[in-house]
């Protein structure tokens, strides 16, 4: 799918979720959020749906370890008339954003006192989304920095790190995260926002963007998502229109 706007439910349609199923009365409790884990047995808050099983909660006894596929009728905001059925070992993905490797030979490391002013600086003014500095066994010491500033910031970093600054552009500023953070937790309720933050992408571009699950797709959260820069925003969406299934 190309936007969100097309994740957005209509009463009655068909959906699925994922995840594991709690409890054995009428309506069961399916745990959708990919953050919450059985063997904490406690959910995250916000991170369930309502489901009403075929048959009523005896018709599927469900071992509450094992990740199940629930597909049934949207009314919000609840699914009704559902079935379950397992899903295979392995196909949830637990991969993540990781912390870009430094270069060759070198060390993460704290910025020294000068090489801190700068940076932080930057930083707040919105000059910069992240930055790193590394060390190395000869005394060198080398930078990454992510930006959407790179020819405003240039000399300044390569005079504070004359050893090597490398650069990660982005198409969005800090400013930009900061501002979209800002949006989803002052509509948490309203978007049906399950959980949300921020870390590098999962293909280790150096890229920092953000992150959210919704359970299910508020028009007006895809209207604001939809207007973000392309990257800014990875968005899970827990319901899902089984129309949209294999196409988004």
């Amino acid at each position: 799918m190309a936007s969100l706007v097309d994740l957005v439910l209509s009463d009655g349609e068909e959906v699925e979720a994922v995840g594991w199923l709690d409890g054995s009365s009428t309506p069961r409790l399916l745990q959708v959020s990919p953050s919450w884990r059985p063997e904490r047995r406690r959910p995250v808050k916000g991170g369930s749906v309502e489901v009403y099983l075929l048959g009523g909660s005896a018709a599927s006894v469900v071992d509450e370890a094992a990740r199940v596929r629930v597909v049934g009728e949207w009314r919000e905001p609840a699914i009704h008339n559902a079935h379950s059925e397992p899903v295979k070992a392995g196909s949830a993905s637990d991969v993540g954003g990781r912390t870009p490797e430094g270069p060759s030979g070198s060390q993460l490391t704290s910025p020294l006192p000068a090489e801190s002013a700068v940076l932080e600086r930057l930083l707040d003014a919105g000059e910069t989304s992240w930055h790193r500095v590394y060390a190395y066994a000869d005394g060198r010491r080398t930078a990454r920095i992510g930006t959407d500033r790179r020819i405003a910031i240039q000399n300044e970093l390569t005079a504070t790190f004359p050893d090597g600054v490398e650069f990660t552009d982005t198409f969005w500023s800090q400013a930009d995260l900061i501002g979209a953070l800002d949006s989803l937790a002052a509509h948490q309720d309203v978007w049906h926002v399950v959980a949300g933050g921020g870390g590098f992408r999962a293909d280790t571009d150096g890229v920092f963007a953000l992150s959210a699950e919704v359970m299910h797709v508020h028009p007006d959260f895809a209207a604001w998502a939809d207007a973000l820069p392309t990257g800014l925003l990875d968005v899970t969406v827990l319901v899902r229109p089984t129309r949209a299934i294999g196409s988004a």
